[in-house]
């Protein structure tokens, strides 16, 4: 059995959970006759539309009291006939939620869907989507502003979804205020997997060809104990001016989506996201960042403690490191890793713009 169709039992037997079948009623086996009806009910449906409100509150949804309205009484409404909802309101109430970037899109079209004054929106056209709700504004976490954006200390992660941010500034294609669901225009990045070039031991180390030392002075210094210390990281640079994020600019860009988008009526919009910084500096400064590529962050294991490294291999590393203000005229070698000083206050969420 392949993973997928584990997973399909795997949904059909929560589904199977939520749901009571009654028995077939006004069928008969004589030819010609009306098909067997069945009827569904939602065993559930109170728990789901709670678990709805809950990530509404995690999310800091701006339009939260007409939602908690409309889901106190949808499921009523449904069984009622006096629904206006869509069939992601359906699914929900009756627990057919598929897993993944599936499950994440449910949440917040449902979410929509549940705020009748924003419910012409309808379901993002696209899994990417972003959506832009007042003055507030939620990414999927795998988009540029979701990656870049979800270090702040303010935005929460639930559900797949980074919020509430800011809403961006800029224009839509009919001159109005950016509202609704946002598609983002970034370039994935060509990672090369697996990396198979791999550093000499004594290039790891930090002795090169162009040092000189004969093999002897290169074993002395590798077997001798003092040669090992517990290096200290980088700091962070004095009078460095700070900077603060002031929020998200969008601007309308022309759409990769437009033969697809079109062929299948959906919207073809796309924007390009930037990013501004005010830096504290006399008078201040500001500046804008503008997001093309689509990052990749790959964090490695914290140290537990201290621990020694050779002493030429940590002044490499210190050596190589530059400073996020020297980024923009940094090009690094193909190859080679490039280390980056960030631990000036604010310089981690400057340092993912430029990623």
């Amino acid at each position: 059995m392949t993973d997928y169709i584990s997973g399909l039992i795997v949904t059909a037997d929560l589904f199977m959970q939520n749901i009571q079948v009654t028995s077939p009623t006004g069928g008969t086996t004589i030819t010609g006759a009306a098909p067997p009806r069945y009827a569904f009910f939602a065993t559930n449906h109170q728990r789901n539309a709670e678990g709805l409100i809950r990530n509404a509150e995690a999310l800091s949804w701006p339009l939260m009291d007409e939602t908690r309205r409309c889901l106190e009484t949808a499921y009523f409404d449904l069984t009622s006939g006096t629904s206006l909802a869509s069939y992601d309101m359906y699914d929900w109430l009756f627990g057919l939620v598929m897993p993944g970037k599936f499950f994440r899109h449910r949440v917040m079209c449902t979410l929509v869907d549940a705020t009748p004054s924003i419910r012409n929106w309808q379901g993002a056209p696209y899994y990417d989507n972003g959506v832009v709700v007042k003055n507030k504004s939620y990414w999927p976490k795998r988009t540029v502003l979701g990656r870049v954006l979800g270090g702040l200390r303010n935005p929460k992660s639930v559900c797949g979804w980074i919020g509430p941010l800011p809403a961006p500034t800029g224009k839509d294609q009919n001159g109005a205020v950016i509202q609704g669901w946002i598609g983002i225009n970034a370039r994935r990045l060509d990672v090369r997997v697996p990396i198979i070039r791999l550093a000499k031991p004594l290039e790891a180390l930090g002795f090169t060809e162009e040092s000189g030392e004969s093999n002897v002075t290169t074993i002395n210094e590798i077997v001798e104990p003092n040669e090992y210390i517990v290096a200290s990281g980088p700091v962070a640079q004095p009078g460095q001016p700070k900077p603060i994020f002031k929020g998200i600019h969008l601007e309308l860009v022309p759409t990769a989506r437009l033969n697809i988008g079109q062929s299948l009526g959906l919207p073809t919009e796309e924007y390009r996201a930037s990013l501004d910084f005010e830096f504290s500096t006399t008078p201040p400064k500001l500046v804008r960042c503008t997001l093309f590529t689509l990052p990749v962050f790959v964090t490695a294991p914290p140290c537990v403690g201290t621990h020694v490294m050779f002493r030429r291999q940590a002044q490499m590393r210190l050596r190589e490191a530059v400073l996020v203000k020297d980024l923009k005229g940094t090009y690094p070698v193909e190859g080679n890793v490039l280390f980056i000083n960030a631990m000036g206050d604010g310089e981690e969420v400057r340092l993912a713009t430029l990623a």
